[in-house]
């Protein structure tokens, strides 16, 4: 049997469930399915306006991530080269 549940009164006045409604209202998640092209179209623009709104102070922090991400992935790849290249491709 469905029994409803009495909203609680929180400090503010308002109930929980209202404070419920405007979080989840002001929440701008819309889950895209990355398997086809308009939804890795739609998240490549997500992605895009996001950035766009950033401020410049943000922007610099992000780049400076991915700098730094893509640094390490190319070292990491350097030394894998290098490891294969001295022990002659044979990694048994």
């Amino acid at each position: 049997m469905f029994v409803a549940e009495i909203p609680q009164q929180t400090q503010s006045g308002d109930t929980l469930a209202a404070s419920f409604t405007e979080k989840t209202e002001n929440m701008d998640r819309k889950s895209y399915n990355v398997n086809t092209k308009s939804g890795r179209k739609n998240i490549r623009n997500k992605y895009q306006n996001d950035y766009q709104n950033k401020s410049p102070k943000e922007k610099n922090e992000l780049d400076e991530m991915i700098f730094w991400g893509r640094a390490i992935l190319f070292v990491i790849a350097m030394v894998v080269c290098v490891l294969i290249v001295a022990f002659g491709g044979k990694i048994n």
